[in-house]
């Protein structure tokens, strides 16, 4: 028998496992190994399995976490779907649950109100992402030939060449991915807002997701998006990069860029030391869409503050 790897070179710098290398490395590398362990320890002591202020631990968890309008539309659809499809509640209580979760949110108080913009343009029509969801993914199941629908499991496999496995979440039956498409705030048009655009073609993030499941499952993937109009369906038929072969290419992408990572963890001591090989870009579109204070923090750690 084999004796197990020695992965202290990462689990000391608090990374476990990789994920879909999509994001930016300087970003993603400041999340997993400065941000999720100060969170992490707070929920521990939240949940009574560590000792510590409760307080303080709510607080921190407040502080790091950066939530958006967007990124919670799509847990609550997510999350109402789930109740309609598997558990069986009706839609119309599965919209009302959805109100009182927006209902629930705190926009953020640092983005000039951006945020609470696109809050209210995904509140006005959530309930119409909803039902083309539900739609989109009873479609998806029949054309896979699967009966009956299972929820969101965890596929955590090991890929040639890597020492840490790899970790996924697959929405439905370890085979479909749902993904939603929100309105824009548009001030200049009477509506208040600019319809979303379904994609041609699934966004190359989306398919290095699924890639990784179709690694630890064997099982061909299927991507559902859906709007406030209207949803589609993208699978091996109609959609070359998930096609086998494409799925292998995007997952040798997955490979080489988590390679990268695992090289970056060996070679150094410390998240310090690691972080300083990176360089990162502060100017991303995304990456940094975390507040001030930690963006000036992550400045700290990379020398520039």
């Amino acid at each position: 028998m084999l004796a197990p790897k020695d992965i202290s070179w990462a689990t000391k710098k608090h990374y476990l496992h990789h994920s879909n290398p999509s994001r930016p490395l300087c970003a993603t590398l400041f999340d997993k190994c400065v941000l999720r362990p100060r969170k992490n320890a707070a929920w521990k002591v939240l949940k009574g399995e560590a000792d510590g202020d409760k307080i303080i631990a709510k607080q921190t968890i407040q502080f790091l976490d950066n939530d958006n309008a967007n990124m919670l539309a799509g847990r609550i659809v997510q999350d109402c779907v789930n109740q309609h499809l598997l558990d069986g509640h009706s839609f119309d209580a599965v919209v009302r649950y959805g109100m009182a979760l927006f209902d629930e949110y705190e926009p953020r108080g640092w983005d000039d109100g951006k945020d609470e913009r696109k809050l209210a343009v995904n509140r006005d029509e959530y309930d119409l992402v909803i039902k083309n969801a539900v739609d989109g993914i009873r479609e998806a199941h029949s054309l896979a030939g699967i009966n009956q629908i299972t929820g969101e499991t965890e596929i955590l496999t090991q890929l040639d060449g890597l020492d840490l496995p790899y970790s996924g979440f697959p929405d439905f039956s370890r085979r479909i991915e749902l993904k939603t498409k929100w309105s824009g705030v548009a001030a200049n048009t009477k509506s208040g807002k600019r319809s979303a655009a379904l994609p041609s073609q699934p966004d190359w993030s989306h398919i290095c997701q699924v890639a990784g499941y179709w690694a630890g499952t064997g099982l061909m993937q299927t991507i559902v998006y859906a709007t406030a109009k209207d949803y589609r369906i993208f699978n091996a038929d109609n959609c070359e990069r998930l096609t086998e072969q494409g799925l292998q290419s995007a997952l040798k992408h997955i490979i080489a860029k988590c390679a990268i990572r695992e090289n970056l963890l060996k070679s150094t001591d410390s998240v310090e030391d690691m972080l300083r090989l990176v360089e990162p870009d502060f100017k991303h579109m995304w990456a940094w869409d975390m507040k001030p204070s930690l963006v000036d923090e992550a400045k700290t750690l990379w020398g520039f503050k």
